[in-house]
C-alpha cells in the first residue's frame, strides 16, 4: 500500500516535469546582443557573515566585458561570540568590499541546436512547455581587476589561543588578558587570469507570443596580488603596531557565475591574500546572489512579449 502514494507523486512529478509539447516555433537569435549596462542588488554570504551591496555589469562590442563589485558586512562582531570582550570596539569599521573587473575575451564561437525549455502556463499542479532549439555562443578571454577590501582581524582574549594578528609596541609583543582588541586591516590588489563565458540569448515565437529566454554562464581562475596594512590598535593610552601572526601577498580563486533569467548566482572560493587562517591554500568562499533592477539580459534589445 506504501507503494501507491509514491507511485502517484513519481508520476505528477514525471508529467510536470516532461509534459512538453509539439510546437511550431521560430527563433530570434540575441546572443550578440547583450546588455551594455545592468545593475542588480545584492545579498551574500562570505563564510557566514552576511553581507549585502550591488552589482554592476555590462558588455562593451564584442570582445569587452565589465564589471563592479561593493559589498558591506552587516555586522562588525559576528564572528566573536561575545563582542563585549573587544576592548577597543570604537576603533574596529564594518567590513567592505570593492573590486572592479574586465573581461578582454579573444575567441567568440556560436553553435545552433542548443536545447532551451520554454515553459507556455504554469501553475501549482501542472506546466506545459516545449524544447526549442537555440544558438549557444562561446567565449574565452582573459580576465583582470583591480579589488580593495577590508575587515577587522582580532587577536585572542589570553595567550593560548590562536592569535590571527599580534600587537606590539618597541619590539615587545602585547601579551592579551581575557580581552580581544582588533586591528582594521586593508588590502589593495590585483588578479589576472582566464576567464570563459556562454550564452544563450532568444526570443522563441510561438502560438502568437514570443517567449524570452536567457541564461548565462560564466568561470574564471585567477592569481591574487595584493599589499596589507594594519591599522594601529590604542589600549589604555598606549599605542601598538599590528602585524599578521602569518601572511601571504600572494593568493588565486576560483569563479563560477550563472545568470538566469535575471537572478545572477556567484561562488567564489579560494586563499585571498594577506592574513591567513583556517587551512593552507584555502581561507575564504563567497555565494552571492544579485536580483536585476534595471537594464537586464532577459529583456535588454529583445522583442515585445505579444507579436
Amino acid at each position: 500500500m506504501k507503494k501507491i502514494p509514491f507511485l502517484i507523486l513519481f508520476v505528477f512529478a514525471f508529467s510536470k516535469e516532461h509534459q512538453a509539447q509539439s510546437v511550431d516555433y521560430t527563433v530570434t537569435d540575441f546572443s550578440q546582443k547583450l546588455s551594455p549596462f545592468k545593475i542588480s542588488a545584492t545579498v551574500a554570504l562570505e563564510a557566514i557573515l552576511p553581507q549585502y551591496g550591488f552589482l554592476i555589469q555590462g558588455t562593451v562590442g564584442k570582445r569587452l566585458g565589465y564589471s563592479a563589485t561593493y559589498r558591506r558586512n552587516m555586522s562588525k562582531f559576528l564572528f566573536l561570540a561575545n563582542q563585549n570582550e573587544v576592548g577597543n570596539p570604537e576603533q574596529i569599521k564594518t567590513g567592505q568590499y570593492f573590486e572592479a573587473d574586465v573581461d578582454f575575451l579573444l575567441t567568440d564561437k556560436s553553435k545552433a541546436g542548443a536545447k532551451a525549455k520554454i515553459t507556455t502556463e504554469s501553475n501549482a499542479y501542472s506546466e506545459k512547455s516545449f524544447i526549442a532549439r537555440v544558438n549557444k555562443r562561446r567565449q574565452w578571454g582573459l580576465h583582470g581587476s583591480l579589488f580593495t577590501y577590508n575587515r577587522p582581524y582580532f587577536t585572542g582574549v589570553n595567550p593560548n589561543e590562536g592569535n590571527l594578528i599580534t600587537l606590539s609596541q618597541n619590539n615587545i609583543d602585547f601579551v592579551p588578558n581575557g580581552t580581544s582588541y582588533g586591528s582594521n586591516v586593508r588590502n589593495f590588489g590585483l588578479s589576472g587570469g582566464i576567464v570563459f563565458k556562454k550564452t544563450k540569448k532568444s526570443t522563441v515565437h510561438a502560438d502568437g507570443w514570443n517567449h524570452f529566454f536567457h541564461q548565462g554562464f560564466r568561470f574564471y581562475v585567477d592569481a591574487l596580488f595584493s599589499f596589507t596594512s594594519f591599522q594601529d590598535v590604542t589600549v589604555g593610552g598606549a599605542t601598538y603596531n599590528a602585524r599578521a601572526t602569518d601572511s601571504s601577498p600572494l593568493g588565486y580563486r576560483l569563479g563560477f557565475e550563472w545568470d538566469q533569467m535575471g537572478v545572477v548566482t556567484r561562488l567564489e572560493l579560494g586563499s585571498r591574500p594577506g592574513v591567513q587562517f583556517l587551512y593552507p591554500f584555502f581561507n575564504y568562499w563567497n555565494l552571492n546572489f544579485s536580483f536585476n533592477l534595471y537594464g537586464g539580459d532577459k529583456r535588454y534589445g529583445m522583442k515585445s512579449k505579444k507579436k
